[in-house]
């Protein structure tokens, strides 16, 4: 191919290079804390409280089949299709933000985020409530079981249960890490002559942006779960947060918030990291300069 030809293609190589790059570093980092996720949703699962929550939640039920890589399957096909798409989107969209004044750069990313987070739902949603009804051991023991077992219940509608608590949860997830990160990294970069984030900075940035978004938006991540799995199937956001509130508390909203920044962070770190040695290296290879994750 010749540099004309790679010149008058790049957007779309570029696009494709980022959906590939977020593709495999969301698979190389659900990989890596699906135990903790594992645990993480079996304690907002559960209604028990002290060493049997704790017991259940690295053990499961005496019918649960496997251990705490059950679900994993699932999760490695929605979380890399639906970040492909997501990342790639987010890149494509905040690439016009050189025309942006610095004081919006922030509402700008932000709102590229939500967009991005509510476009990449469709594909993420089915995925995650077979896993998260695999880990919470809801009668489904394999991804065929749990594909099988919700189809039968309710079609596409069951497959679908929790979208609305889960795009409530990822929106505004992904616009506060998304701002952090974007923030960070072009603070950094300013400080060290705009060159491109070594690994253990990727590392430490992905993971303060990512823990930070983590315990903010545990509440609607608890509810998504119980959503998904629980008695509170049916219910809608609202009534599920009053039943929770008023049979357990307030603070059970904040179940499994250790766990949850225990995952998020170490994944959002080693998902940037991933991400941006991948892109690097494969814009490289096409003789595309490595840029900023935004040209913010």
């Amino acid at each position: 191919m010749s540099v004309v030809q790679v010149r008058r293609s790049r957007p779309a190589l570029e696009i494709g290079i980022d959906a590939i790059s977020a593709g495999l570093a969301a698979g190389c980092a659900t990989s890596l804390t699906h135990p903790l996720d594992t645990v993480k949703t079996r304690l907002q699962a559960s209604k028990l409280v002290g060493l049997p929550a704790l017991r259940f939640a690295i053990f499961g039920n005496t019918n649960l089949q496997g251990s705490l890589l059950t679900g994993l399957k699932p999760i490695l096909i929605g979380t890399s299709v639906a970040s492909a798409l997501k990342f790639s989107m987010y890149q494509a969209i905040t690439k016009g933000m050189g025309s942006v004044h610095a004081a919006y750069a922030a509402v700008y990313r932000a709102a590229a985020a939500s967009f991005c987070a509510l476009s990449a739902s469709s594909l993420y949603v089915p995925w995650e409530g077979m896993k998260q009804r695999m880990q919470a051991s809801s009668g489904a023991t394999s991804l065929r079981t749990a594909l099988t077992s919700a189809w039968r219940t309710g079609g596409v509608k069951s497959l679908y249960r929790g979208w609305l608590a889960t795009v409530s949860r990822d929106i505004p997830f992904t616009m506060i890490e998304m701002v952090i990160y974007d923030g960070l990294k072009t603070f950094v970069r300013k400080q060290v002559g705009e060159r491109e984030l070594t690994a253990p900075e990727s590392l430490a940035l992905g993971g303060i942006a990512g823990g930070i978004s983590a315990g903010l938006t545990c509440p609607v991540d608890v509810l998504k779960t119980r959503l998904m799995t629980g008695p509170v199937a049916e219910a809608g956001i609202r009534q599920a947060a009053l039943s929770i509130v008023k049979e357990e508390g307030f603070f059970a909203l904040y179940r499994g918030v250790g766990a949850r920044v225990a995952i998020i962070g170490p994944l959002t770190a080693i998902f940037f990291c991933v991400f941006e040695a991948a892109r690097t290296s494969i814009r490289t290879s096409f003789g595309i300069p490595p840029n900023a994750v935004s040209s913010g």
